[in-house]
């Protein structure tokens, strides 16, 4: 414990500023029990709270610093799983866009699309094949995507044997059975990305490839997005988020006033105005009148 308190005073004086002082260490115990190996910080209170990283790895336990909390960590690289590494899509995401594109809003029957689409995609995978896109996959994307269906479709069978297992198994239309599956098909190729979707759909033989291409969108001035995996899933530009600054019609370009206005002449503050005095000099006002008729009744045949 002196030893510990010593390395840890001695980095404390070489990284932190003077006016911060420990308050001491606290050494957890991390994975496999072993001391001093916590993944997480514990700090004072109004820290940063627990952090968890699968990239990094301490090997030394959190320590709390007098003052604001500060975390006193000294970081080995740590490989990271290949699934954390190259997944690109998580499983809400690829559920929420299903739903939209489907219209389907309820969540059960989105997740008994996407699971009955994939396990019987599966089957006409070989195992290898399906190990290898599944690893791109979160769960429980994944794990429905290893499974074998009883009545497999088998390698090289033509999409229209996908549509009609789908169809028989969720008791659909074969029109909505074609729509569904081709839209999770989509999806699913949006998540693999470019060089997996390929690869895919030269496993399942001419025809397929088509299925996985990512949905058009405008993108406007990044047209590389399109072929990006996770394209956004948006036709259109008209919200404020992603819209060009400026009107369609904006004051600058516009024309000055409507035919025949007085906002179009040279001087549009000239003429007649109740304001001011300013005008024709022909004004008749009741002031300067005389009274009378020019025709008066007194006088009918003037």
């Amino acid at each position: 414990m002196c030893a510990c308190v010593s390395q840890l005073r001695a980095i404390r004086h070489a990284t932190l500023p003077a006016e911060r002082t420990l308050a001491g260490p606290r050494c957890g115990r991390g994975v496999g029990g072993e001391p001093g190996m916590g993944w997480g910080a514990e700090l004072a209170p109004g820290g940063l709270g627990n952090v968890r990283s699968n990239l990094l790895r301490p090997y030394i336990g959190p320590v709390t610093l007098a003052g604001p909390a500060w975390p006193l960590w000294a970081w080995v690289s740590r490989p990271t799983s290949k699934r954390i590494e190259e997944s690109v899509m998580n499983h809400d995401v690829f559920f929420m866009r299903v739903g939209h594109r489907t219209g389907i809003a309820d969540e059960a029957m989105v997740a008994e699309l996407i699971e009955t689409v994939l396990r019987e995609l599966g089957g006409a995978l070989s195992a290898h094949a399906a190990r290898e896109v599944s690893e791109r996959l979160p769960e429980p994307l994944a794990g429905w995507l290893r499974e074998r269906p009883d009545e497999k479709i088998g390698p090289g069978a033509p999409p229209t044997a996908l549509y009609r297992q789908v169809g028989r198994a969720l008791e659909l239309e074969p029109g909505f059975a074609v729509e569904f599956t081709e839209v999770v098909c989509q999806v699913l190729g949006e998540s693999l990305g470019r060089e997996p979707r390929a690869r895919l759909g030269e496993a399942l033989g001419e025809g397929w490839e088509e299925l996985f291409e990512p949905r058009a969108a405008d993108v406007g001035q990044r047209p590389e997005l399109a072929e990006e995996p996770g394209v956004i899933d948006r036709t259109t530009r008209d919200d404020m988020a992603c819209g060009e600054p400026g009107s369609e019609h904006p004051l600058a370009t516009s024309s000055g006033a409507q035919q025949d206005s007085i906002a179009a002449t040279d001087s549009p503050h000239q003429g007649d105005r109740l304001a001011t005095s300013q005008g024709k000099p022909a004004r008749r006002t009741l002031a300067e009148g005389k009274p009378g008729s020019s025709r008066s009744l007194n006088e009918p045949h003037r």
